[in-house]
């Protein structure tokens, strides 16, 4: 059977999910009002009154499903809501227990790629790492203020495999 399922994260990244999910078809890039990135070590996405959210919409079958719960930790590590996307059940994965810390820098690249394939706003990603920046600093007391310098990172494999 086939489902959409909505991508924000490291499975924006058309190389990796065609490694995860050879059979899964891009269908749209699509933008969200009242929903919004967020970096918690790894992406998720929040309900925010004023959010915007760009995302990918994928076609998958059960077998990519069954490939992206591993590759999510579901249901541990996110859990699954369907949400209605331009009049179509969509699926997608929420992380559990979110506390805001920033990525990885080869993370935040394999991200910058998947904004990079479907076209979207890659300032909608900053302002994501700025929000969990901001809020290490706040609990931290340290000075994050200098970006890092993410465009010549390896992508970080182990850690890119978490993360919608």
């Amino acid at each position: 059977m086939t489902q959409f399922y909505l991508a924000y994260g490291a499975n924006l990244s058309r190389s990796e999910m065609a490694f995860r999910c050879p059979q899964a078809v891009p269908v749209e890039a699509v933008e969200l009002r009242g929903w919004q990135l967020e970096f918690c070590g790894h992406a998720t996405v929040q309900q925010h009154a004023h959010g915007r959210l760009q995302a990918g919409v994928w076609a998958i079958s059960d077998e990519c499903e069954a490939n992206l719960d591993r590759f999510e930790g579901w249901p541990v590590y996110y859990r699954k809501q369907v949400i209605t996307v331009r009049d179509e059940p969509t699926m997608m994965y929420i992380m559990n227990n979110a506390v805001p810390q920033t990525p990885t820098a080869g993370y935040l690249k394999c991200l910058a790629q998947g904004y990079a394939d479907w076209g979207l706003d890659l300032d909608l990603l900053w302002q994501a790492y700025e929000r969990a920046e901001d809020h290490e600093y706040a609990v931290y007391d340290d000075d994050p203020r200098d970006r890092p310098d993410w465009t010549d990172a390896e992508p970080d494999r182990e850690h890119a495999y978490y993360g919608a």
